[in-house]
């Protein structure tokens, strides 16, 4: 368990290496090269990274109205009171 968290931020390293759109492909075939060494099936670590990228894309998702209410409630604040009534 133990080496499985010192491992991911060491694939996570490894996708910052601009090969890939946003390293698709390279984290899994890292997460399946990487842990296949220390006994974790391949199919087991790429669902593993699978779920983990579904996961960060969601939580993405839910912000993204969060940001652009916000980002509409700054643009309306710093109209002039004669813009406002245009």
């Amino acid at each position: 368990m133990h080496t499985v968290i010192l491992l991911v931020p060491i694939i996570n390293v490894v996708c910052l290496i601009p090969m890939s759109l946003n390293g698709l492909g390279l984290r899994e075939a890292s997460f399946a090269a990487v842990f296949s060494m220390v006994g974790i099936p391949g199919a087991e670590s790429v669902a593993v990274a699978l779920v983990g990228r579904i996961t960060g894309l969601a939580l993405s998702g839910l912000g993204e109205p969060l940001y652009l209410a916000e980002h509409r409630h700054r643009r309306c604040a710093r109209k002039t009171p004669e813009e406002s009534q245009a």
